[in-house]
């Protein structure tokens, strides 16, 4: 009876697939060489930039140094003169892939982008005839939490002496990281956009992940078929990781969460209706923490991976143009989210139309 319990509440993991944008492969031989093109001898940036930039490369490459396509980090200077920079995290599992359309436009507004690779993410699989599997060996797990708490702190002290507003955001796990280096660096950012931040898994995973991270933490966990066939179509990532990542993934938010009472800029949180990867009870209580916020949630339907276009291959996103729009206005003009109506947790719902 015991077993059949525990096994009900495992299987219950497999809700967490949105979470965080299972991406894939499509290219394993892909590594790092490329990106060093990147760093670019122009005057655009500061040195503190390009020094913060460097390391960070250096961070991936001692990560095995082998990287999927869709996966290196990378950098797009502002076209024109230069009004400021945006820092964007993208999702546990995920890769700097997920911003590769929002970060061109951004770059054609006049910000300089930049996209890291979360630690421990992108290293390539190995793959045995039809059967890939993912090297997910560097993501920290419960042992190693502090490596999330380090790479927001430093990606936000690369910004220091740029000029101009600066912004950071982040989707899901990278909306926890987003707010910690907010945090962390109280006088770099002008203000922050958490995008389905997750602080803690929903429904019945918020229990689970720390019960079962902490008896089977070396467990594999899989996305399942559905992250495979997405593989085929080019999204890049991971499908499997460990428990004890997931697990490490939750405490980091949680811990981030009872810091952001110490936030004091403006910072724009929205969310979707029904998430059935990231709490929204939690993201209504970073509400609550962060005087200075503003919070809408996208109508239920609506996507935890909201905008980018790998995670949602062959789903209707009627809300992604209004997402865009009011994204781009948002990081470079500060203008808040329209409200529509009302949603769970006493918030307002998000204009999705």
């Amino acid at each position: 009876m015991l077993y059949s319990k525990k096994l009900k509440i495992f299987l219950s993991l497999s809700l967490l697939v949105s979470v965080i944008g299972c991406q894939t492969i499509t290219n394993p031989e892909d590594n790092l060489t490329g990106q060093q093109v990147s760093i670019q001898n122009n005057s655009t940036l500061t040195k503190t930039a390009l020094d913060g930039w460097k390391r960070h490369l250096l961070d991936v490459a001692l990560d095995e140094g082998k990287i999927q396509k869709g996966c290196d980090p990378y950098y797009k200077l502002a076209k024109g003169k230069s009004k400021g920079s945006v820092m964007l995290f993208h999702g546990f599992s995920a890769c700097p892939q997920q911003y590769d359309e929002i970060s061109k436009t951004l770059s054609e507004k006049g910000f300089n982008v930049f996209v890291p690779l979360l630690p421990g993410h992108g290293q390539s699989p190995t793959i045995s005839g039809n059967k890939i599997t993912d090297y997910s060996e560097r993501l920290p797990d419960l042992n190693s939490t502090a490596m999330y708490d380090g790479f927001a702190k430093r990606m936000g002290a690369m910004l220091k002496d740029e000029q101009g507003v600066k912004v950071v955001a982040g989707l899901s796990v990278g909306g926890a990281i987003a707010t910690k280096s907010m945090i962390d660096n109280p006088d770099v950012y002008d203000r922050g956009l958490l995008m389905a931040p997750f602080f803690n898994a929903s429904n019945i995973n918020s229990f689970s992940i720390p019960l079962l991270g902490s008896v089977i933490p070396n467990k594999t966990i899989s996305w399942g078929d559905g992250c495979e066939k997405q593989r085929k179509l080019g999204r890049a990532g991971y499908c499997d990781m460990k428990l004890t990542n997931i697990a490490a993934a939750r405490r980091f938010g949680l811990d981030t969460l009872k810091q952001t009472n110490s936030i004091k800029k403006p910072m724009q949180i929205i969310g979707v209706e029904k998430d059935n990867a990231a709490n929204n009870s939690e993201i209504s209580q970073a509400v609550k923490n962060i005087k200075s916020s503003r919070a809408c949630f996208f109508p239920k339907g609506t996507n935890h991976s909201m905008f980018s276009a790998q995670d949602n291959i062959g789903v209707n996103m009627f809300w992604i143009k209004a997402l865009e729009v009011q994204m781009i206005n948002y990081i470079t003009t500060g203008k808040n989210f329209d409200v529509v109506g009302k949603s769970e947790h006493d918030l307002g719902l998000c204009r999705y139309n």
